[in-house]
């Protein structure tokens, strides 16, 4: 579901708790959070086999920034 029909959800559905999944990122957190999303479900955008812990964690920040930066 793109991010403008979470936000058509959000005018009939104002309080459901929404988290988005699938083909989350760094690209479209923002976008999703503008819209409503309550939380996101992040997979591939944080962990992918291999990946070092380092390399998770900065993932994991990069996110997190993004998503405190975007403004509902």
């Amino acid at each position: 579901m793109p991010p403008e029909a979470l936000r058509a959800w959000r005018t009939v559905l104002p309080e459901a708790l929404i988290y988005p999944v699938g083909g989350m990122g760094l690209h479209n957190l923002a976008a999703y959070r503008r819209a409503g999303a309550t939380g996101a479900g992040l997979g591939s955008a944080i962990y992918r086999a291999g990946d070092s812990a380092s390399m998770v964690g900065e993932r994991a920040r990069e996110l997190v920034q993004a998503w405190q930066a975007a403004e509902r």
